[in-house]
């Protein structure tokens, strides 16, 4: 018989470790590679328009600085894009997407 936990963190970890199982280490080393690699090339496109990128390191998440008037159009744009904004920073997370 089979028992599904309902405790929200042991669902979390159960579902990770069977992604890590699913995709095994070559897999996941393939997705690290690929998020990190798109948030490098957010990251470089950013300082190529003149933007701050203020860490040096990273691995999936980029934060930029922005100016005020940036700011507001950046606002309306993330509802719906995945990105958090504070005053004077966006924050831009590179996410994996499933293949069909």
């Amino acid at each position: 018989m089979w028992y599904m936990c309902t405790c929200v963190q042991a669902l979390l970890a159960n579902i990770a470790s069977l992604y890590a199982v699913y995709h095994g280490p070559e897999g996941l080393k393939t997705i690290a590679q690929r998020c990190h690699g798109m948030a490098a090339v957010f990251a470089e496109g950013a300082r190529k328009l003149g933007f701050t990128v203020p860490a040096k390191t990273y691995f999936d998440t980029v934060a930029v600085e922005v100016r005020v008037c940036v700011f507001f159009f950046t606002h309306v744009y993330t509802a719906s894009h995945g990105t958090q904004v504070s005053e004077g920073e966006l924050v831009m997370g590179c996410q994996a997407r499933a293949r069909s």
